[in-house]
């Protein structure tokens, strides 16, 4: 806990349009959350309890950042990022004054307010009052809960009869459609379960999700929860629920789950388990399948079904699982509507990938209409009560948010979003949605030596992807996401602890030239060219290295520095390797067809490595793939790995596998023998640099909410 929280504020402090909570750790404006990240909002906390008069750079410091090494860039950015916020203007500040080379000074007029008062089914309201003398106070907090229960009660009426002028009045624009609910929730997990993935059971009595705590040992298994008073029951024993969501059976008697089983070849398959709701015994349901979602009258279910050569949406008879019916190709998450006319999907893959929601007549089972028409990724989907809408998380504008889109079609409407990800939306016959939400990290971590037990960690409560190391092992290359999923280049020193942002712009797929260059990407999917740049860390200069049209990702420079290899986008989806020479620009596909992640040229040049998806199913696409120099087709070296980094001679290929095998694996290539180093979980990429090892380690607390829907 850092020092500003655990200064305990029995206060809340009023500026301007802005209250500002410290307890609730949260900025508002006009009762709505205003987004700030974690080290900003906490600087402003600090200089608003200091109001009045100068803080020093290192008091701020020193107080923020207490323990962790960092320079002044950390903290000008932060009061850059505050000023954003507040509409503070730095050369006529209303709230933020600089003092030059020395620090900041809070000037804005504060106010008090009484701390937040929660009752169980209302937003929080804050009541501004002046300071009373003490024969006033049993007075004033009579009057304070009238106030709340007034208030409570207008803002019941006008939730109604908002939603009632909203389904009378026109379409509105995505730009001018509001969150139908409001931005409270009520908790229904705590911080003792990390909890996900949640449903209502048909009779509306009960909710299944995916938990874990120190009782399930960092396992996890299913848990149910009774939606009035009561404990959550834990169903299975360390089952490591996995892929895509449980659910109940129609009359809400079991719950039926998915979870992977990985062989030693490389092989990884779904199956669906049953188990009744209250626990007992566990039974394979159906295997080589994911995903279940059971008709309201129960007679059938449907689900993912993973074929040879092909994943296939089908729907069986619950009482002949074998008559079944091939609905469509790679289609996920299959929900049936309330009153059982339509069958809703995605073709987004529960654990990454872009698709939309689509809907087919449940009677027919024919005609899929697409309703979204925008390729996101997409992770969870229900109903509302009325059959007329479907709820679903998507990343359409960055973090994992809450969104509706009516049967009809038309304009995509936020539901619920704010800082960290919302996830696996589901509602009950009356209309209350639940959802999981949590700020996912994944911090870096660093070992000298390859097998050595101790580990010291680099950062804490970040979000890094793609780190690469520098060739001296100095420096960590890596893309820093913050929680409103702004990305940026960030260049981290381990032996200072120290930090350099080298690029304000969105980046991914960062890789050394040198000891002092790094090449990176920038441009998203939507941008119709990606440039390859490079960023000098002693110069502190930018300068473009090459452009490519379309979309590109995973660049690796070769030694020699004339030629890059990249993996290209095409406009329908399809990948390719494509290796361009940088003097005569012309570019030269290697292998196509396939998804490529983790490009990395061998120590001489001669060999380019790659590797599938680290979660994918695809024995096809599994592993780790070379291409040497003189060949025409791709050789398959690994079954089952991810990651590929090659020893400093060459000799070596260090990959990371999940699940049964996690940890981290040598391959020797004269030997053609797999050798397990190390042990570990939540790690997927990684850097070798002589003796120094660092990973990214995924992490994060998920909990579950409810909301009301409107009426």
């Amino acid at each position: 806990m850092s020092a500003v929280e655990k200064k305990k504020i029995q206060s809340v402090l009023r500026f301007g349009e802005f209250t500002l909570d410290a307890e609730r750790h949260g900025l508002f404006r006009d009762g709505e959350r205003v987004h700030l990240t974690t080290k900003p909002l906490e600087t402003l906390i600090f200089l608003v309890e200091n109001r009045g008069r100068k803080v020093s750079k290192k008091e701020l410091l020193d107080a923020v950042w207490q323990d962790t090494f960092v320079t002044e860039d950390v903290l000008v950015q932060a009061v850059r990022e505050i000023r954003r916020v507040l509409g503070d203007n730095k050369d006529n500040p209303r709230y933020i004054q600089t003092i030059p080379r020395q620090g900041y000074r809070f000037i804005g007029a504060v106010s008090f307010e009484f701390p937040f008062v929660k009752s169980a089914n209302t937003e929080p309201v804050p009541l501004v009052v002046a300071p009373q003398p003490k024969k006033l106070k049993w007075l004033w907090a009579i009057l304070a809960i009238l106030a709340i229960v007034s208030v409570s009660v207008i803002l019941v009426r006008l939730m109604r009869s908002n939603a009632g002028e909203e389904q009378s009045s026109s379409k509105k624009t995505e730009s001018q459609s509001k969150p139908e609910i409001p931005s409270a929730a009520k908790s229904i997990t705590s911080g003792k379960f990390n909890s996900g993935k949640p449903a209502f059971s048909p009779n509306g009595k009960f909710i299944v999700c995916v938990s874990s705590s120190e009782e399930t040992k960092g396992y996890g298994d299913i848990f149910v929860l009774p939606t009035t008073e009561g404990e959550p029951l834990r169903i299975t024993d360390r089952t490591n629920p996995s892929g895509d969501l449980p659910v109940f059976t129609a009359n809400s008697s079991h719950v039926v789950f998915s979870r992977f089983r990985d062989g030693e070849d490389g092989s990884r398959l779904p199956d669906l388990w049953i188990v009744p709701m209250f626990g007992g015994q566990l039974k394979r349901y159906i295997s080589d399948a994911l995903g279940a979602g059971f008709s309201p009258d129960g007679k059938q279910v449907a689900y993912t079904k993973y074929l040879p050569s092909r994943k296939v949406l089908q729907v069986s008879r619950t009482d002949n699982l074998e008559q079944s019916k091939e609905l469509t190709k790679d289609a996920y998450t299959p929900r049936w509507s309330p009153d059982g006319r339509w069958l809703a999907y995605t073709n987004s893959y529960p654990e990454g990938g872009n698709g939309d929601i689509w809907i087919v007549d449940a009677n027919t089972l024919s005609e899929p209409k697409n309703l979204t028409q925008e390729a996101q990724q997409i992770y969870g989907l229900t109903w509302t009560n009325d059959s007329k809408s479907i709820i679903f998380a998507s990343r359409r504008t960055g973090p994992m948010s809450l969104w509706k889109i009516s049967l009809n079609g038309g304009d995509i409407e936020s539901v619920i979003s704010g800082v960290g990800d919302y996830l696996t939306p589901s509602v009950s016959s009356d209309g209350t949605l639940i959802f999981s939400q949590g700020n996912p990290t994944i911090d870096l971590f660093m070992t000298e030596g390859i097998e050595n037990s101790e580990i010291k960690e680099l950062t804490n409560g970040e979000r890094h992807l793609w780190l690469k190391l520098s060739s001296s092992g100095e420096y960590v290359a890596s893309v820093m996401q913050r929680p409103d999923f702004e990305e940026h280049l960030a260049v981290f020193n381990t032996k200072t602890g120290k930090s350099i942002r080298s690029d304000d712009h969105p980046v991914h797929h960062p890789y050394w030239l040198d000891s002092e260059r790094i090449a990176y990407i920038i441009g998203d999917a939507s941008a119709k060219q990606n440039i390859v740049r490079i960023f000098n860390i002693v110069t502190g200069t930018n300068e473009s290295l090459t452009t490519f049209d379309g979309n590109i990702r995973w660049v690796a420079v070769h030694p020699s520095g004339n030629k890059i290899a990249v993996v290209r986008l095409s406009s329908d989806g399809k990948q390719s390797i494509v290796v361009r020479d940088l003097e005569t620009k012309s570019d030269q596909t290697l292998t196509e067809g396939g998804i490529y992640e983790c490009l990395r040229w061998s120590p001489d040049g001669s060999t380019l490595s790659w590797s599938g998806e680290n979660k994918s199913s695809d024995q096809s696409n599994n592993g780790v793939w070379i291409f040497q120099r003189g060949q025409t087709q791709p050789q398959h070296l690994i079954k089952d790995g991810y990651c590929p980094v090659w020893s400093a001679d060459g000799s070596k290929i260090y990959y990371s596998r999940t699940r049964g095998f996690a940890g981290l694996w040598q391959f020797d290539i004269k030997k053609q023998k797999e050798t397990k180093v190390r042990h570990w979980v939540d790690v997927s990429t990684f850097d070798l640099a002589g003796d120094r090892l660092v990973f990214a380690k995924g992490g994060g607390q998920y909990h579950i909410y409810s909301v009301q829907l409107g009426h």
